[in-house]
């Protein structure tokens, strides 16, 4: 992920750990989320990064070729 400044181990689980929260989560909760992500911007960056991962993921589960690989 070039161009993007590494995120802390500690955020980038709290990251995921939201992305598994947000599909079942409440307006509470996703008020909560959203003062989280605009609380800290290394929060925004492991958000970013996290869903270029999912991405990338997805990608390659539907059999798209890594541009890398080609």
């Amino acid at each position: 992920m070039s161009g993007f400044s590494p995120v802390s181990a500690r955020v980038l689980d709290a990251a995921i750990a939201w992305q598994l929260c947000l599909d079942s989560a409440s307006e509470a909760e996703r008020a909560e989320f959203a003062t989280w992500y605009a609380s800290d911007e290394e929060h925004a960056r492991a958000w970013t990064q996290l869903g270029m991962l999912d991405q990338r993921s997805e990608e390659r589960r539907v059999g798209k070729e890594c541009p890398r690989c080609v």
